[in-house]
């Protein structure tokens, strides 16, 4: 009972700080050369995705799973060089920005709100999630992240970035946050630990319920029950 009015009184002490805006606008960041790099990658980032998707929709190759795709590839060479075209600029642009967010890292620590921003330290986190090629970075990024103080770090992105390290290093998910596809193409979610407790864990982070979770995440990717 006490851990949970704890982390209410955290909540509240975050909204009061947005109300008061002491952080989270530009401006109010200690490095605002740090921040505007920071947002500069994270639009390249989605840029190149974007591109990707652009070019998976308009070649019938979005929301399909693995095995069609590769079938679909292995059909049509001109098709499999241009999407392996798109796909390695987008892993070698990625690599450089992991790079550069490891160096940004390792001379600032976490770049929080007080530090960039709130838009800059959301770019940090998501530079971080695509290292998808340096698990013990994302490891380290999470625990600098998990030691900064109240509202320096969105609670979805803690959440976000726990659960992908945990199931890239062969783990089950505290969270709940990702989800995959059934045998009959159903979205189900990567195993949990200690599913009893999600909630429980959810609600201490400020999440909603998973149900809640869930139910957003079929509509947003279009999934019917």
């Amino acid at each position: 009972m006490h851990k949970l009015l704890g982390t209410v009184a955290v909540l509240f002490l975050c909204l009061s700080a947005r109300a008061q805006s002491p952080v989270n606008e530009v401006g109010d960041e200690k490095y605002p050369e740090l921040r505007r790099e920071l947002v500069k990658m994270v639009t390249d980032d989605q840029n190149i995705r974007g591109e990707f998707d652009k070019f998976r929709h308009a070649r019938g190759l979005y929301g399909i799973d693995n095995k069609t795709l590769n079938e679909k590839l292995n059909a049509d060479p001109e098709l499999k060089k241009d999407f392996n075209a798109i796909a390695l600029r987008m892993q070698e642009a990625d690599k450089a920005r992991t790079a550069r967010i490891k160096e940004i890292v390792n001379a600032y620590g976490w770049p929080g709100r007080s530090l960039v921003g709130t838009e800059a330290s959301g770019a940090a986190w998501l530079m971080v999630s695509h290292a998808v090629t340096d698990v013990p970075f994302q490891r380290q990024a999470l625990e600098l992240m998990k030691k900064m103080g109240p509202c320096e770090v969105e609670p979805t992105y803690l959440a976000y970035l726990t659960d992908r390290v945990l199931l890239a290093e062969g783990k089950k998910q505290l969270y709940g946050s990702y989800p995959t596809r059934g045998p009959n193409g159903e979205l189900i979610p990567q195993p949990i630990e200690d599913e009893a407790n999600l909630d429980r864990r959810r609600a201490e982070l400020g999440l909603q319920p998973f149900a809640e979770y869930w139910r957003r995440i079929n509509q947003q990717l279009g999934v019917k029950k």
